[in-house]
C-alpha cells in the first residue's frame, strides 16, 4: 500500500510547529520553504497511488505455479483484451478464450499460422503451450462428455477432442504431444499427418524444443 500522505506536523515537529502555530517567531521563514517541499513529495505520493490503482487488476501474472483456486477466482476474463482472453491466476498465462477447436491442424501449421499470427485486440506474442502448460487445465471431475477443464470455467467452444502442444516427443522429433481434453490423457501425435485443434496461450515460455 501507498503511504498516506506526510502532514508537516508529524515529520517535522519543533522549530516547523511551533512557526506555524506562531508565525511571528524568528523560524517562521523557512515554513514556505519547507512546506513546498512537502506539497511535492505528496504529488509524487499521489502519482505512486494512480500507478498502483492502475495494475491492481494484473496481479498475478508471475507465473508460480503454487495454487489451487476454485473456477470462480481461478479465471479471469481480461476486459484488456476485449474479454477475448483469459487469465489463469492458478499459473499466470493468458490464454484465448475460444480456442480453434472445430480447425484441426497440423502441427507446424498450429504453431505458425495459428498461434504466432494470432492477433487479438492489436496484442501478439502467442504461442503453442507446452505439455505441463496445457495439462494444467485439465480437471478429471469435470462430467463425462464433456471437455475435462474444471467446471464453471469462462472459456468458450472448448471441446472434448485433442489439443496440440508444442512438446516435440523426445525419442520421435517426428511427432509432438497432444492433450484430450475427452479422456484428460496424453499422446504423442504425427506432425505431419495427424491434425488436432489449437489452444493458443500467452506468457513466458514453457516449451520443450518449441
Amino acid at each position: 500500500m501507498v503511504p498516506a500522505k506526510i502532514a508537516a506536523h508529524v515529520l517535522l515537529p519543533g522549530c516547523l510547529a511551533i512557526a506555524l502555530a506562531l508565525p511571528g517567531l524568528a523560524c517562521a521563514g523557512q515554513v514556505d520553504q519547507i512546506l513546498d517541499q512537502l506539497a511535492t513529495l505528496n504529488a509524487k505520493i499521489d502519482i505512486l497511488q494512480a500507478t498502483v490503482d492502475d495494475v491492481a487488476d494484473f496481479r498475478g501474472l508471475t507465473q508460480s505455479w503454487d495454487k489451487s483456486l476454485p473456477a470462480a477466482e481461478r479465471f479471469t476474463v481480461l476486459a484488456a483484451f476485449n474479454n477475448q482472453a483469459v487469465r489463469d491466476n492458478n499459473t499466470g498465462l493468458v490464454w484465448e478464450r475460444a480456442p480453434g477447436s472445430t480447425l484441426f491442424r497440423r502441427w507446424h501449421d498450429a504453431r505458425l499460422n495459428v498461434c504466432a499470427k494470432k492477433l487479438i485486440v492489436n496484442q501478439k506474442g502467442w504461442r503453442l503451450p507446452s505439455l505441463p502448460e496445457l495439462t494444467s487445465l485439465i480437471d478429471m471431475t469435470a462430467p463425462p462428455g464433456n471437455a475435462r477443464i474444471q467446471p464453471g470455467h469462462p472459456f468458450l467452444n472448448v471441446q472434448p477432442v485433442v489439443y496440440w502442444t508444442a512438446t516435440t516427443d523426445a525419442d520421435d522429433p517426428t511427432t509432438a504431444w497432444g492433450v484430450s481434453f475427452g479422456t484428460g490423457g496424453v499422446d504423442g501425435h504425427d506432425k505431419v499427418q495427424h491434425q488436432n485443434a489449437t489452444w493458443c496461450v500467452r506468457g513466458g515460455m514453457n516449451a520443450d524444443r518449441y
